[in-house]
């Protein structure tokens, strides 16, 4: 993540995928992550710079993909 790559959470909050969300939601993605589909907690990756906590859109993209990432069924094929 590199510096011209950061945007601060309500920046962050605008580009989401289905609408705006505020940035107390971002806030909670970082600090208290979401359950992905396979049961993991995810977080979204921030970095603080000054007083404010940043991301970026590569971090928000890596979110959504985990958040949305299935177990591995390997196992579960064999028995």
């Amino acid at each position: 993540m590199g510096f011209s790559d950061l945007m601060t959470l309500a920046d962050a909050g605008r580009i989401v995928p289905g609408g705006p969300v505020s940035r107390v939601a971002v806030w909670s993605w970082a600090n208290r992550g979401i359950l992905s589909t396979d049961k993991r907690r995810v977080r979204l990756e921030v970095v603080k710079v000054g007083r404010r906590l940043m991301t970026s859109q590569e971090q928000l993209f890596h979110f959504f993909k985990e958040a949305g990432r299935r177990a591995n069924t390997e196992g579960a094929a064999n028995g």
